[in-house]
């Protein structure tokens, strides 16, 4: 079962016009692009999603890649209202079997 921190349904509150960055983790399970969707309502309220981008050397040569496991709330928010966050998608197990992803956060 997917683990999430912050644990609870809420994150750090923002203000308008001020810069914002935030982070959700989820654990114990496996993710990738294409089996995790993140969503922000009300749309244009000037928060953007993005996982974290990790920098890794292999055989010499480096490159980045997308950790979505670590996902990153940022911007300027322009309205005073409820911000929801909604993560949702299909985790894949390794010993165990994936499961559905389905989460709230304000």
């Amino acid at each position: 079962m997917p683990k999430f921190y912050p644990s609870g349904s809420e994150l750090p509150e923002g203000y308008v016009g001020k810069n914002y960055s935030s982070e959700i983790e989820i654990t114990n399970t496996i993710l990738f692009k294409d089996n995790i969707g993140v969503t922000i309502s009300p749309p244009g309220v000037g928060l953007k999603r993005m996982p974290k981008v990790n920098a890794l050397k292999v055989g010499g040569r480096g490159r980045e890649e997308e950790d979505y496991h670590h996902i990153i709330i940022m911007g300027r928010p322009k309205l005073k209202v409820d911000i929801l966050i909604h993560i949702n998608g299909c985790s894949m197990g390794a010993t165990t079997p994936g499961g559905e992803i389905d989460k709230n956060i304000k």
